[in-house]
């Protein structure tokens, strides 16, 4: 007699079938089919479920071969009575079996799965959760521990006994209290289930449990796309000489994982790099290295340069979810922001969410990513999502509470007053939009005034709106259903109407001097905090703007502010950049390289075009190019160009704006996170401003320049 599934594991809850097989010789079939009568009808008779079988070893592997769930089940055989060595060769052979057709069966597991988390939901966000068949439930330790017999990959099981436990004790309580072989914690079972298993209430409860599904639905996702990279690379077809390739500064690619590169001192910033590059790759990055990259620094420390490769992780979609669960994992998050242990796996008790309340505003962020060309400072829309709950689970108003929070947060992530009060003012009225639209008549005029008590500015009006609308479709359908979202539009183009507009840019004002060399090129480069400030005098000609900019990309270092203008004959230019890898070049590198820019002796076009063609296909941004003409009063027609950041992308607009016979007079660069806002002032070869039909043609050249590649 062998006990098989859960009985075999020695896990029974108390509702639970004995799942037994009696395993006898081919010569025994007519005394082993009635030995199971005598000893199935008492375990019937006394109420117990049962689930049987008699089989023979080789019907069992035939059996095995053709459903998982047999196999499954076999893989937790353990030995009850009679022959021992029959039983223990049955064990002997279905673990052979598995580990020689465990690759093959890898896609069925998937499947299966994938079918069953499809149908039962994601555990670790339910508001009435499967405990066993929900993604991140027992069940998924069934397939874990199953991998883990394979012999192929180092699952880690023994960091789970934690999530297991509450995962059990929660089942066997529900049986007790039912009385019945429920696996569905509802609501109104929550409270008494919690009781029985000495939590505070049914809160403490959900979190235990959500931070228990959490942990093994990531690392069920770890062993899952471990095994898939193994079995892809059994292949002949992909098996090649294992390489590291460069991705940005520390970080490298190996083995389709994210790695730190040989020798490359470990801080704080790399731990961020190597998350971002995780992100635009959609690729892993194991706990293990980011436990390494937390434990460099004895403390995390905010500065400019952190906030920034914050934001831009931010920004990277919905490849962030996974990273970011990567990061909590590890303890990362809490170590960047404390704030956010109350919040973790907190339950939502509004039925209209579908997340717990970091879930959700990690979902706000990934909406709000979509955005970021539509506002002036994505980086405050970011930031204002992910924080924008960070005053709930608990008493008091979390909007309130939020706001207050918020201030704390921002002033620690070294943001200006200006910023620190627009992100409370956001976080404190985030719920002011839709709570007006959808209570107010929006005919009445006292409806308007409403908003306007406390939004002042049509810049402020568009952030709110913005995080509005992300916060609606991280929670739910009903929240953002096309009612509710025009609603809030309505109102919006109401209160516009009695704001100011949004501010420029001031044209900037540049006066340098700089030795030149024999062909008029000036360049010089100085240390800065976070980076180098490069200062640029060339003599002015067609498309210079395109080719400094050019020209800082092949010697890879990242734009991240720029201020250019024509000064008499003379193109001057600051330059903020960041290098992509290690230190910046050289002075008398630069300057030769420039040189050659200049007087055209380098076609950087095609330069920069076998340098992207050379680069990883990264994840499309869901952010749309915006082309804005501002209407304003000025000697130049101002154009505007936000757009997600990406290589050469300020040398593409410029030689855009070039190639329409235009001159760029000024330009304001500025990147915020993952995200560019370029301000050009722009006029024709006669000096004057573009007509409508040149500014439309103008913007559709932008546009399709942008699009391509």
């Amino acid at each position: 007699m062998i006990a098989i599934g859960g009985l075999g594991r020695n896990e029974l809850a108390p509702g639970s079938d004995l799942d037994l097989l009696l395993l006898h010789s081919s010569k025994q079939a007519t005394g082993a089919a009635e030995l199971a009568q005598q000893i199935w009808y008492p375990i019937w008779d006394s109420g117990v479920g049962l689930d049987h079988s008699v089989r023979t070893i080789d019907e069992s592997l035939l059996l095995a071969g053709q459903d998982l769930r047999v196999m499954f089940g076999l893989l937790d055989q353990r030995f009850l009575a009679g022959n021992e060595s029959l039983a223990a060769e049955l064990n002997f052979k279905t673990l052979e079996l598995w580990r020689k057709t465990f690759f093959k069966r890898l896609p069925d597991i998937i499947q299966s799965d994938r079918d069953r988390h499809l149908t039962f939901g994601d555990l670790a966000h339910l508001q009435n959760p499967n405990l066993k068949e929900s993604q991140g439930g027992l069940r998924d330790l069934v397939t874990l521990n199953a991998i883990t017999k394979s012999w192929q990959v180092e699952v880690g099981l023994a960091k789970l006994t934690s999530a297991k436990s509450v995962l059990w004790q929660a089942r066997s309580a529900l049986h007790l209290i039912t009385k019945k072989n429920t696996d569905l914690l509802a609501q109104e079972l929550q409270h008494d289930v919690a009781a029985m298993v000495n939590y505070s209430d049914s809160d403490e409860l959900l979190s235990d449990v959500y931070r228990s599904a959490r942990a093994i639905t990531f690392t069920y996702n770890q062993a899952i796309r471990t095994a898939t990279d193994l079995n892809n690379s059994r292949s002949w077809l992909t098996r090649r000489r294992a390489t590291r390739t460069p991705i940005t500064d520390g970080v490298v690619l190996a083995d389709n994982q994210i790695q730190l590169a040989m020798n490359y001192r470990a801080d704080h910033a790399l731990m961020l790099r190597a998350a971002i590059s995780a992100a635009k790759l959609n690729l892993p990055i194991s706990t293990e290295i980011l436990t390494e990259l937390k434990e460099s620094e004895e403390l995390f420390t905010w500065d400019d340069r952190k906030r920034e490769l914050f934001i831009e992780l931010l920004a990277t979609g919905e490849p962030l979810i996974e990273v970011w669960e990567a990061l909590d994992q590890a303890g990362i998050i809490s170590m960047m922001l404390p704030q956010w242990d109350v919040i973790r796996c907190a339950p939502q008790r509004n039925s209209v969410h579908r997340f717990t309340v970091d879930r959700h505003l990690i979902q706000t962020v990934v909406e709000a990513s979509k955005f970021t060309t539509m506002v002036a400072r994505p980086d405050i829309l970011l930031i204002a999502s992910l924080l924008h709950d960070i005053g709930k689970a608990r008493l008091e108003d979390h909007s309130i509470l939020g706001a207050k929070l918020s201030r704390e947060i921002t002033v620690t992530m070294g943001f200006s007053k200006l910023d620190q009060e627009l992100i409370e003012l956001l976080v404190r009225h985030h719920l002011l939009l839709p709570e007006t639209a959808t209570k107010r008549d929006l005919e009445d005029p006292a409806t308007v005034s409403i908003i306007t008590a406390e939004i002042k500015s049509q810049f402020v009006l568009n952030h709110l709106h913005h995080l509005t609308i992300a916060d609606a479709q991280a929670t739910s359908a009903i929240a953002s259903s096309n009612w509710r979202l025009n609603l809030i539009s309505q109102l919006v183009d109401l209160v516009k109407q009695t704001l100011v507009g949004e501010s420029l840019p001031i044209e900037p004002e540049l006066d340098l001097e700089l030795p030149l060399n024999s062909h008029g090129v000036g360049i010089s480069i100085a240390p800065q905090q976070d980076g180098y400030l490069i200062t640029v005098s060339v003599p002015d000609s067609q498309g210079v703007l395109a080719k400094i900019a050019g020209f800082l990309s092949l010697q890879r270092l990242a734009v991240r502010s720029a201020k250019t203008k024509t000064v008499a004959d003379r193109a001057i230019s600051y330059w903020h950049v960041l290098p992509l890898f290690g230190d910046a070049p050289e002075i008398a590198l630069l300057r030769s390289e420039l040189t050659r820019v200049i007087t055209g002796a380098l076609d950087i076009a095609a330069q920069l075009a076998a340098q992207e063609n050379s680069q990883f296909k990264r994840a499309e941004s869901v952010a749309p190019v915006k082309v804005i003409f501002p209407e304003v009063s000025s000697n130049y027609t101002i154009i505007e160009v936000r757009a997600p950041d990406r290589t050469a992308l300020l040398y593409r607009i410029a030689a855009t704006i070039s190639a329409q016979q235009l001159d760029i007079f000024a330009a304001i660069v500025a990147t915020h996170g993952a995200t560019v806002d370029d301000v050009f002032y722009v006029r024709t070869k006669g000096g004057a401003r573009l007509s409508p039909t040149q500014s439309e043609q103008l913007g559709q050249a932008i546009m399709a320049e942008l699009a391509i590649g």
